[in-house]
């Protein structure tokens, strides 16, 4: 029996990840890196090594739980050096999740107003306004205020006479 690597490697790459992968350059670095290891010498050869330190490779024929031991075995995170990438990569990938995470503290901070005039003031005894010294205005102040704007910069209703 032959194995249909090409038939494989297109059902893999083009029909299950090319929903997800939009990008052209993306999809072919994937068909590349999928050719890679949808090869005849994956089954051909011992321990069939897929990153060039060696700790990436094909385990032999053997028992189930000697593969069970072998895959839990393997780091967490994959290492750049199997999908055959510079160890750049994971600056790049680590880079670009640290600005989603800020990205997404950033939006969901709650947002602050200045103090609209008049809230967080006391009047003192000559009738002059001083700022309270301790009192920072609460958020019912701070939506209190910014409906109030928003109120008087809706225009008058236009009259249907």
């Amino acid at each position: 029996d032959t194995v249909p690597w090409e038939a494989l490697t297109y059902v893999t790459g083009q029909i299950n990840y090319g929903g997800r992968v939009t990008d052209e350059l993306d999809r072919r670095s994937l068909m590349s890196i999928l050719g890679r290891f949808y090869q005849p010498n994956v089954l051909a050869s011992e321990n069939f090594s897929l990153s060039a330190s060696g700790l990436y490779y094909v385990p032999d024929e053997g028992s189930f739980q000697g593969v069970i031991d072998y895959v839990t075995g393997l780091p967490l995170e994959d290492d750049p050096e199997v999908f055959s990438m510079h160890g750049n990569a994971n600056i790049a990938l680590q880079r670009q999740e640290m600005s989603r995470l800020i990205d997404t503290i950033v939006s969901i901070q709650p947002r602050v107003a200045p103090p609209a005039a008049g809230i967080g003031r006391v009047a003192s005894k000559d009738k002059s306004l001083s700022r309270a010294q301790s009192t920072a205005p609460s958020p019912e102040d701070l939506v209190y205020a910014m409906t109030e704007d928003l109120l008087q910069k809706i225009p008058a209703p236009i009259s249907e006479k």
